[in-house]
C-alpha cells in the first residue's frame, strides 16, 4: 500500500490554508490531520518546533514552512502553476498595516468557532496565553468590535483598488510556467492574500467590497473551501 502524504494543520491557520489551496488545485492527495492547538509534542517530534503546517511527504520525512510546502506540491508533477510574487509595495504595505486590526478581530473569535483544534479547554487557554502579548486582552478586543470593524472595512476598501482581477490579484498570468495547461494560474501574492481574506470571514459585520468579494468567492471555489461564517 503506497504512502499517502499527511498535512498536519489547524483549520484556522492562514498558512495552512495556503497549502490546502495548492493541494486541491493540483489534485495532490493528502490526508489532513488537525492537531490540538496546545499540542507541542507532535510538532516538536516532527520538525523541532511548535508550528504548522507540516507536510509528511514520505513516511517519517517532514517539511515545514508554508511557502516551501506550496512550492514542493506545485512542482511535484513538473507542471508548476504558481507564478512569482510581483512584490507590489502597495500590497505588501496593506498586509503589514492591516495586520494588527485583522488579528484583533479574528483571534478572539477562534475559540467560539467550533474548530477541532479548540475542542479542549487546554487549547483555548493556550491560545489566550500565546496571543495576549500581541493583541492584548481578548475581552477588550471584543469590546472594540465596532471601531475595529470600521477600520478593517476601510482597509478592505483600500484593497478593492489593488485587486486587478478576481482570478489573480496582479491581473496577469504572463509569468506562468509555459508548460502548464492549467487555467488556474495565480501568483504567490494570491497564495498569501486568499487565506488572509478567508480568515476574516470568522467575523460578522465585515463588508467585503465587490471586487474583494468576487476574488474571495473565486478562490473559495478553486480551493473547495467554504467561508467560515455567512458574511
Amino acid at each position: 500500500m503506497s504512502f499517502v502524504p499527511k498535512l498536519y494543520l489547524y483549520k484556522c491557520c492562514p498558512f495552512c490554508i495556503r497549502v490546502q489551496l495548492i493541494a486541491r488545485v493540483k489534485n495532490y492527495k493528502i490526508e489532513e490531520i488537525v492537531l490540538a492547538y496546545d499540542d507541542e509534542a507532535n510538532p516538536m517530534r516532527m520538525i523541532g518546533a511548535k508550528q504548522v503546517p507540516i507536510l509528511e511527504y514520505e513516511e517519517n520525512k517532514y517539511m515545514a514552512e508554508s511557502l516551501d510546502i506550496v512550492k514542493y506540491i506545485d512542482n511535484y508533477d513538473g507542471n508548476a502553476i504558481v507564478t512569482v510574487s510581483e512584490n507590489r509595495k502597495e500590497l505588501n504595505d496593506w498586509f503589514q498595516q492591516s495586520l494588527l486590526i485583522r488579528s484583533k478581530l479574528t483571534i478572539p473569535r477562534l475559540m467560539n468557532a467550533n474548530l477541532p483544534e479548540f475542542n479542549q479547554q487546554s487549547s483555548i487557554d493556550y491560545l489566550i496565553n500565546k496571543k495576549k502579548s500581541f493583541i492584548g486582552s481578548f475581552d477588550e478586543c471584543l469590546q472594540q468590535t465596532s471601531t475595529l470593524l470600521e477600520q478593517i472595512n476601510n482597509y478592505l476598501n483600500q484593497l478593492e483598488q489593488l485587486i486587478i482581477s478576481h482570478t489573480n490579484v496582479n491581473g496577469s498570468n504572463s509569468n506562468s510556467n509555459s508548460n502548464s495547461n492549467s487555467n488556474s494560474n495565480f501568483s504567490y501574492d494570491d497564495v498569501s492574500l486568499f487565506p488572509t481574506l478567508l480568515c476574516l470571514t470568522f467575523v460578522r459585520g465585515i463588508i467585503f467590497p465587490t471586487k474583494v468579494n468576487e476574488y474571495l468567492q473565486y478562490f473559495c471555489k478553486l480551493a473547495q473551501l467554504p467561508t467560515f461564517i455567512s458574511s
